[in-house]
């Protein structure tokens, strides 16, 4: 998460450029963030990343590592994509 508030910073300080989405990938599920002790951090950074007025989109943890083209179609259930908040 720490990668995509540098990319979006360095984008609008240096090239002067407004990213249209960002994207957050690995994100934990509720139950996962809960055991893990990273729900309140999660959903921390994600309101940051809603409060930069762009969309983005969350792509699930699939809870192992991609080995397949299998494996890529299952992710594309697990992203929401969402549009910025109006002000």
């Amino acid at each position: 998460m720490y990668e995509l508030e540098e990319t979006a910073r360095f984008l609008a300080d240096k090239l002067k450029v407004k990213p249209r989405l960002l994207l957050l990938n690995k994100i934990l599920n509720e139950e996962a963030a809960g055991r893990l002790g990273v729900s309140d951090t999660q959903k921390r950074y994600i309101d940051t990343i809603r409060s930069h007025g762009v969309s983005y989109a969350l792509v699930e943890h699939l809870g192992r590592p991609t080995e397949s083209l299998m494996d890529v179609a299952e992710l594309e259930g697990k992203v929401k994509v969402f549009k910025p908040l109006r002000s």
